[in-house]
């Protein structure tokens, strides 16, 4: 661990907790009467956004495009898929509870002289703005999104990752900290960097992804680097 320099975060479940009735309250933000036909639509638009972009340029007009037909319910109230991922970064404070631990930890990273950056599979700018309701903006360095081509589970644009990071020369300064296997560990195992599974709900591992280390409390890692 003594080449490690940079750390990459995975931001939501780690950085900060999603609401389990997000789609619930995101319904009451854009005051649309049918919470549980936009909730119903809004969770099969999530679970149907990566496999849909695998192999699709990602910007705001086809993301925009995509949630109007995901989510048909929002043309009733005329919102366009665009208002929609406004309305989603505007309702941070509402759909999101900020991880204290790791505030904690990327703070304390900072001080000892590490490089914070996340990599998501969202766009890098409502990100951004997510970081700033939140509070946690002065934590991470840079924010690396799929508007920039980047997304953890598409194997092409792992490979670009790899070349635009320099990763063929610098593998042992990075480490992927995340609570996911099937996409953060699995993600680190496909760059061939160091790994850190962020497991608080202690569940067992019944995937073949193997990350370097494991911690149930990014606390923990205070006493790691």
């Amino acid at each position: 661990m003594e080449k490690v320099r940079i750390f990459i975060w995975d931001l939501d479940e780690t950085v900060w907790f999603h609401l389990k009735n997000q789609g619930e309250v995101l319904a009451k933000l854009l005051k649309v009467k049918e919470k549980e036909i936009f909730a119903k639509q809004y969770s099969q638009m999530w679970k149907d956004f990566m496999p849909y972009f695998q192999s699709r340029k990602v910007s705001y007009e086809a993301v925009g495009q995509y949630v109007e037909g995901k989510i048909p319910i929002l043309k009733a109230y005329q919102f366009s898929g665009n208002d929609f991922m406004e309305k989603i970064t505007e309702g941070k404070k509402e759909l999101e509870e900020v991880n204290p631990e790791a505030i904690e930890v990327m703070s304390y990273l900072k001080e000892k002289g590490y490089c914070n950056i996340s990599i998501t599979d969202w766009f890098a700018s409502n990100q951004e703005s997510a970081l700033e309701v939140l509070r946690a903006r002065p934590y991470i360095d840079k924010v690396y999104g799929c508007d920039d081509g980047y997304m953890k589970n598409n194997h092409y644009k792992t490979l670009q990752m790899a070349k635009e990071l320099q990763l063929e020369k610098r593998k042992e300064e990075y480490i992927m900290i995340g609570d996911s296997l099937t996409s953060d560990i699995f993600f680190a195992n496909s760059l061939g960097i160091k790994s850190i599974w962020y497991n608080r709900k202690k569940l067992p591992n019944t995937t073949s992804y193997i990350p370097t280390l494991e911690v149930n409390s990014l606390l923990e890692l205070k006493n790691i680097f």
